[in-house]
């Protein structure tokens, strides 16, 4: 029985040891929630309150001062275009960050005539460090209102916005679209202004598109105006809105999903009832070691 005790006691540790290591380790993948790296978006998430969803059927706010951020790295299933469609057209506010992804699949599932380029959108002179780094300034009147003067992207892309379309931000004159990916402007190749923000309606909500979703990693945020930026675009659901993350489509590795399926048990866990069972069930475990038969 000792040897028994002794091996029940030794998974429980390692599961306590394990739990333990989920917390505390950080998450390292790009636009992840608990990733406080440079390329994750913890400042965002805890700066807007914002929810994680880790299902669009089940964790979806009201459409009424609801806002849904998708970061679309992972093709859509036609039920999940079906539920973003519903969010939209009932009130909810969208907004779409996305470069080298699968934005392009929720626009057309909104019968916008928009589209995401998808080549690399480099500007050579109004930039930040390099090329790939562009500085954008040009801004329609409600962004000049809010005193937006600069927004800094990273490895962005260009937005093609037919007439009918509100354009809210366009890159410099000198920006190119380099579609063969060489680091060089080519004569066949675009050159600017081009769209980064488009907004446009559906239904009764509304659709922003933005060409960088790197405005949101905590090395961006504080970059130009990059933070008064999503301020003001939250702001379009209303004073009292309810700020979602999809992180369904972005890519993940085990430790994030293991932390994700930690929090859901977390949101169980509110009762405090519950935390003195899950409490008293470790001790017992951990300490089953130190009985002595009979006691």
């Amino acid at each position: 029985m000792r040897v028994v005790r002794l091996a029940i006691a030794g998974i429980g540790i390692a599961i306590v040891v394990s739990l333990l290591s989920i917390i505390i380790y950080p998450s390292a993948q790009d636009f992840m929630k608990a990733n406080s790296f440079w390329n994750g978006i913890k400042d965002f998430t805890e700066q807007n309150d914002v929810i994680t969803m880790y299902s669009l059927e089940n964790d979806l706010p009201d459409s009424e001062n609801g806002v849904l951020i998708a970061i679309p790295y992972k093709p859509y299933e036609p039920e999940e275009l079906d539920i973003i469609k519903e969010f939209v057209a009932d009130g909810g506010l969208l907004l779409v960050l996305d470069d080298y992804g699968y934005g392009n699949q929720i626009l057309e599932a909104l019968e916008s005539n928009i589209t995401f380029d998808g080549s690399p959108l480099l500007d050579p002179y109004q930039c930040y460090r390099n090329q790939w780094l562009p500085v954008v300034n040009d801004f329609a009147s409600e962004l000049e209102e809010i005193g937006l003067e600069q927004l800094n992207l990273n490895y962005a892309t260009a937005i093609n916005a037919p007439p009918g379309n509100r354009v809210l931000a366009r890159s410099s004159e000198t920006s190119y679209l380099d579609h063969n990916e060489n680091g060089d402007w080519d004569e066949d190749e675009l050159r600017g202004p081009f769209a980064v923000i488009v907004t446009t309606g559906y239904g009764k909500g509304t659709l922003v598109a933005v060409s960088d979703p790197s405005i949101l990693i905590n090395s961006m945020m504080g970059k130009g105006d990059n933070n008064r930026l999503l301020e003001y675009l939250i702001s379009l659901a209303g004073e009292e809105a309810t700020v979602a993350i999809d992180e369904t489509h972005i890519p993940a590795v085990p430790l994030d999903w293991t932390k994700n399926q930690w929090e859901k048990i977390l949101v169980q866990l509110e009762s405090p009832y519950r935390k003195a069972l899950v409490a008293g069930v470790v001790l017992i475990i951990t300490t089953m070691p130190l009985w002595k038969k009979g006691e």
